[in-house]
């Protein structure tokens, strides 16, 4: 039988700043591309993030496997992070260029939206119930909600559409590598952060 999680002010806290640290990419990304290109700018994060990654690594000193299965093949984890970090972070910043930072946001509460039947039928034991899907539509309302009328703005671009295709390929990237990253061997989730 399945026991609920303990769910303390702690983690309440740690929910809020996910969203305010996630959420203001966006903002900070529209500012960015005003002086960068799309793809130097999902490279700098990429590379400020493996540089912030390998240190804390450098102290920490820990073993990427927690157990002694070691069978899972380094181009998995490869392609996981092309799928988790470098191919979203381009799509990201390309497809801001064309449309607003209200839909860019929106588009990734569309991640849950992908996840949920990716991992009902490819992860054992994580069937799509009533409980989860309510979740979902209560947790995507709040965010059109908390977003507003921005959300769905058009900025009147010519190739807007192919801005929002690729904002929600990035959605899409994310929800693919979180279900993948579910088969991963019993790993060390700061290690294996530091990889991806």
């Amino acid at each position: 039988m399945n026991q609920s999680p303990d769910i303390t002010a702690k983690s309440w806290g740690m929910i809020a700043a996910l969203g305010m640290i996630w959420g203001a990419t966006f903002l900070g990304i529209e500012l960015a591309l005003k002086g960068l290109t799309p793809f130097w700018l999902a490279a700098g994060r990429i590379g400020m993030a493996s540089v912030l990654m390998a240190l804390i690594q450098i102290f920490r000193r820990r073993s990427l496997m927690l157990t002694s299965d070691s069978s899972w093949p380094w181009g998995g984890l490869i392609f996981i992070g092309i799928l988790s970090s470098a191919l979203p972070f381009m799509l990201l910043s390309w497809g801001q260029q064309f449309v607003t930072s209200g839909f860019a946001g929106v588009s990734m509460a569309a991640v849950a939206l992908m996840v949920l039947p990716l991992a009902h039928f490819l992860i054992p034991g994580e069937q799509m119930t009533w409980r989860k899907s309510l979740g979902f539509a209560v947790g995507f309302a709040g965010v059109l909600l908390l977003i507003g009328g921005q959300a769905f703005e058009s900025t009147g671009n010519s190739i807007e559409i192919y801005g929002r295709a690729a904002c929600l390929g990035a959605a899409a990237c994310y929800a693919v590598s979180s279900v993948l990253m579910r088969k991963l061997p019993t790993m060390d989730p700061i290690v294996l952060a530091s990889v991806l």
